[in-house]
């Protein structure tokens, strides 16, 4: 039996949304999603090579000595970071040395050969110096990369910074000993 509606009311109309059917979808091309893939593969086969390579050859000593830049340790000391990674040549004298982590020698505070000035710089000893063949006062010609300004603590635990210098070749002049 069908009822009619109340007499001051419309007749029920709402219908639910019909949803809207969507667009057939694309098929997307295998071959552009292949070489998407490839291309990705190759970007990071080029960047894991870039980090892995090997480096270049050491210089010979002939070679590094061709591409240093001779200098002071005044103006090492006074330039800072202003040379930091170049390859330098200078002359020195061996104030105090200094030790790594371990406790080991690694290296030297070094002043300039002129007396009239307070100069510091610190040179890491090339691999395999033997300790023993170098002493306090001996005068250096060292040939080595500007690393620039780092901070260390000195003895007394104050803070300072020196410019250091890692030695690649390095001749003691007083006692005749080279390194390599």
């Amino acid at each position: 039996m069908y009822q009619q509606p109340p007499p001051n009311q419309p007749p029920n109309t709402y219908y639910p949304p019909q949803p809207t059917p969507h667009p057939p979808k694309k098929r997307r091309n295998p071959w552009l999603i292949i070489g998407i893939i490839v291309a990705i593969l190759v970007l990071l086969a080029s960047a894991v090579g870039y980090f892995y390579s090997a480096s270049p050859p050491p210089l010979t000593f002939e070679q590094f000595r061709a591409t240093a830049q001779e200098t002071t340790v005044e103006n090492l000391d006074k330039d800072g970071n202003a040379a930091k990674g170049a390859n330098v040549f200078f002359t020195c004298k061996i104030s105090s040395f200094v030790k790594d982590d371990s406790g080991n020698t690694a290296g030297a505070n070094v002043n300039g050969t002129d007396t009239t000035t307070f100069a510091v710089v610190q040179v890491g000893f090339p691999a395999g110096t033997d300790i023993s063949k170098v002493n306090q006062g001996d005068t250096l010609e060292i040939w080595g990369t500007d690393q620039g300004v780092f901070s260390g603590q000195n003895a007394l635990g104050g803070t300072v910074q020196e410019v250091g210098i890692t030695a690649v070749y390095m001749v003691d002049v007083t006692t005749g000993y080279a390194v390599p």
